[in-house]
């Protein structure tokens, strides 16, 4: 793993991956292969490369943990969260009309 006070991993083309330079982000040294660290982890390469990707694409939001997701994805959390809420108002007024409202005889032609 890297130590606190590594510098930045870098990628091929000699970017700085986001991130890397923090000992708790598991990432592929410079003279490690990825191999043989998704070995060391017991992950597939192709996760510890997707990992890598993502972390360079999307910098600090690639990885937001348990309860913190990204802007787009809160958004979508809380408007489902809405939309829950508001179909449980329509149902419940539903019922009250229906409680509420007289019943008609049978026959009255209205």
């Amino acid at each position: 793993m890297i130590s606190p006070n590594s510098k930045a991993i870098t990628t091929p083309n000699k970017k700085p991956i986001p991130g890397s330079e923090r000992n708790d982000t598991p990432l592929v040294e410079e003279k490690r292969s990825v191999a043989g660290v998704a070995r060391e982890l017991g992950i597939s390469a192709n996760l510890l490369h997707r990992w890598k990707r993502e972390l360079c694409e999307l910098g600090k939001q690639a990885f937001p943990g348990k309860g913190h997701l990204p802007a787009d994805q809160e958004e979508l959390r809380r408007l489902r969260q809405q939309l829950r809420d508001v179909t449980e108002e329509r149902d419940i007024l539903k019922k009250a009309i229906a409680v509420f409202t007289p019943k008609r005889p049978h026959g009255t032609g209205l």
